[in-house]
């Protein structure tokens, strides 16, 4: 029977695959048993294995399709990944590590197959910087720390070389706006829901289905940029509707309580007033007064008032701490170590030395300058900030081609920077997947064509 079902030959090679389909079955179920157990019942962690055969499969047949399907669903599982993760010897890793993975291998297989099509201005500025961040992992004190981090860097460079080639392939900077615009249905979907019961409230902070309001906020500016681009497209169908959901996305922003992201906010529409529609900058001045009426925002400025100067047991506000922290740490590091730093996440690993306000814990050093300087030195300081004025560079080619859509790139990019000020950037990988994604999206769309029409989202829209 089996003979006429697979050609294999003979009577005994048939008994010997059965044999070995037999075996592995019984591997596998024996080995379902103990994923079950070291899983714990966690629902999450008992799909991280179905999951990555599942990619695994999907892969083999549409790495494209395969990578938009993760990147629509990926904002809205930011919690669930971060609830679902195995400890490791130290080492978390769950779904979300499998999933990083494999768009990880995306890029590589696109690398691999069309070389030519990644931009080749940003190709090198990516490559060193990413070859001195492996160097800090060799370098780094804690070496499970520094291999997380640096997975979610070459992450990021993963998602801006992905969108490189989606737009080599045929798809518009529009069209990729519109994945990013899809991706925040459940976010806030969830974000509502959130204030609806209480659950992903976080000290009166709002992160609905992120795992911190700051990744929450961050990536509520981005949404709002895009669609304030999406609404100002002539021949968008939707303009109340996008402007209605925009005025969601701005209630959302307000209660994440993320004062860098108010920033950041305000001056993109700002910018968008003086230079697009003069009109906004009324509702700007409008703004304030309306803010001032939520408890919550206005709780959150006058907290800046108070607590700026640092006295043994005496509270500090959250900028005044930060302050603390980034003197305590520059201070402490030795001249021999200003080029090359101590390694990467060396800031986080030795804070409990050098900061006198760390009660014996570890704390990031909110302030990504200081902690490349710390950990990859002046070096890994000037490599990083390449990579904006690169990017900047061929991005500021697009304003002949498309000006709205190149200038809040820009913006962003500059927003980016100040915002990386204050937070700890490299630990918000959901927001930097998406920011580096629609970056690369311009990037490829105005770099090698400047001077012809981009056909945008008023022209060929993203596929199905």
């Amino acid at each position: 029977m089996i003979e006429k079902l697979l050609p294999i030959g003979s009577t005994r090679n048939a008994i010997m695959l059965s044999a070995g389909l037999l075996l592995l079955a019984m591997i596998a179920g024996v080995a379902s048993v103990g994923y079950a157990s070291v899983a714990g019942g966690n629902l999450v962690r008992l799909a991280a294995l179905p999951a990555a055969i599942v990619l695994l499969m999907v892969l083999i047949f549409d790495k494209e399709r395969l990578f938009i399907g993760i990147f629509l669903l990926r904002a809205g599982a930011d919690i669930a990944f971060s609830e679902g993760k195995f400890d490791l010897g130290g080492y978390a890793f769950g779904i979300g590590g499998v999933v990083n993975a494999f768009v990880m291998l995306i890029a590589a297989l696109y690398l691999i197959q069309t070389p030519r099509a990644l931009s080749r201005r940003m190709l090198l500025p990516w490559g060193m910087f990413l070859l001195v961040v492996l160097v800090g992992v060799v370098r780094a004190p804690a070496m499970g720390e520094a291999i997380r981090t640096a997975l979610g860097l070459m992450s990021w460079a993963a998602v801006f070389v992905i969108a490189q080639y989606l737009v080599a392939n045929g798809r518009s900077f529009g069209g990729c706006v519109r994945i990013v615009m899809l991706s925040t249905i459940i976010p806030v979907i969830g974000g509502l829901i959130s204030l609806a019961t209480g659950h992903g409230v976080v000290e009166g902070r709002l992160a609905g289905m992120f795992s911190h309001p700051n990744i929450f906020a961050f990536y509520l500016v981005l949404a709002i940029s895009l669609a304030l681009y999406t609404s100002r497209q002539p021949t968008c169908r939707y303009r109340s509707l996008m402007s209605l959901y925009m005025l969601v996305l701005l209630g959302l922003l307000a209660l994440t309580q993320t004062r860098s992201a108010w920033i950041s906010c305000t001056a993109l529409f700002a910018a968008y007033g003086l230079f697009f529609e003069r009109r906004y900058l009324v509702y700007l001045a409008l703004a304030p007064v309306v803010a001032l009426m939520i408890p919550e925002v206005r709780d959150r400025l006058l907290d800046l008032q108070s607590g700026n100067e640092y006295v043994m047991y005496a509270k500090l506000n959250s900028f005044a701490w930060r302050k603390l922290i980034w003197e305590s740490g520059l201070s402490w590091m030795s001249p021999m170590n200003y080029l090359a730093g101590y390694g990467l996440e060396a800031f986080y690993t030795w804070s409990p030395i050098f900061f006198p306000l760390s009660g014996g814990n570890n704390f990031g050093a909110h302030n990504i300058f200081v902690q490349l300087i710390f950990d990859l030195g002046v070096v890994g300081l000037l490599l990083f900030l390449n990579i904006f004025a690169k990017a900047i560079q061929i991005l500021r080619g697009g304003m002949r081609v498309d000006r709205l859509g190149a200038a809040i790139m820009i913006l962003l990019m500059l927003a980016y920077l100040v915002t990386a000020f204050s937070d700890n950037m490299f630990g918000y990988l959901v927001f930097n997947w998406y920011f580096w994604f629609m970056v690369g999206a311009g990037c490829a769309a105005w770099g090698a064509k400047s001077d012809k029409p981009e056909a945008g989202i008023t022209q060929r829209e993203a596929r199905p």
